[in-house]
């Protein structure tokens, strides 16, 4: 069980691995060892994992994007940090 859906969630479950590596929780979920919060893209990899229902919505997760400050001004680099936010905000 992952701890970040284990308080509210799943009272009764326990932290069997902590990792911040999506791969890694996808191979450990995969091998038996418990359940884990995953992007689409990476569980959908895992022909045997299955997605739960918990009833509540996942937790959202912050991304940051860093490039240098001489670039703020930059015409393609605001396309792509817009093109982005667009697609990741869906």
């Amino acid at each position: 069980m992952f701890a970040s859906l284990a308080p509210s969630v799943l009272p009764a479950a326990r932290v069997a691995v902590r990792s911040n590596n999506r791969n890694v929780q996808a191979q450990m979920s995969s091998a038996g060892v418990g359940i884990a919060l995953l992007q689409r893209p990476v569980g959908d990899k895992q022909p045997n994992l299955q997605r739960v229902d918990l009833g509540e919505e996942p937790p959202t997760r912050d991304i940051w994007m860093g490039y240098h400050r001489d670039l703020r001004r930059s015409a393609r680099l605001r396309a792509f940090v817009d093109m982005a936010i667009h697609r990741l905000s869906r």
